[in-house]
């Protein structure tokens, strides 16, 4: 039945995509520290990112929605990862990725991030799915989850011959039905 349900939330959250400006909404500029946070009440549910060979860094798009029950208990993480290292990263017990920060360093060519993850009132993360990789070395990565779902893992390599990160995340379901909120 779950498997049904989020099938079905999975579509109408692909329905929703717009990439077709790929200059338009990034929350920083290339080799440019960033601090994003979805505002109060929302949390992250799109992830689209951009690499450049030029530049050797990779640019995000984050985008949130907002949950009808709200967040709290917010905290924000210290660094997940070194330079060059990998990331694995899991909110902790109960709570859901709502902000990015990231450091840029030119000496590695890489990235370090840290995230911020609050509590969805009301709801309990169960039945988690971790995604396959989201992109290839030098691609473009789309990550979206469907409604009534939040992000509660990320997981990332680095691989210094590319200067690229690949990456999966782990979702959980935050109501255990395909709940719609346009707010």
């Amino acid at each position: 039945m779950y498997a049904v349900v989020f099938a079905l939330c999975l579509v109408g959250a692909l329905a929703e995509r717009d990439d077709s400006d790929p200059d338009r909404g990034f929350v920083h500029e290339w080799r440019e520290d960033f601090n994003f946070r979805c505002p109060s009440d929302q949390i992250i549910n799109r992830l689209v990112s951009v690499h450049s060979s030029e530049k050797n860094d990779r640019r995000w798009r984050i985008l949130c929605k907002s949950v009808s029950s709200g967040t709290r208990n917010c905290e924000m993480s210290e660094y997940a990862n070194d330079f060059d290292e990998p990331l694995l990263y899991k909110c902790p017990s109960g709570k859901v990725l709502t902000g990015i920060k990231s450091d840029y360093d030119s000496r590695s060519k890489d990235r370090r991030y840290s995230f911020q993850c609050c509590k969805v009132r009301r709801s309990n993360p169960s039945d988690c799915k971790l995604s396959d990789w989201q992109n290839n070395f030098g691609e473009k990565l789309r990550y979206m989850v469907p409604d009534g779902w939040g992000i509660r893992g990320v997981y990332s390599f680095h691989k210094n011959k590319e200067e690229d990160r690949r990456w999966r995340f782990e979702a959980c379901d935050l109501d255990s039905k395909c709940m719609r909120d346009d707010s």
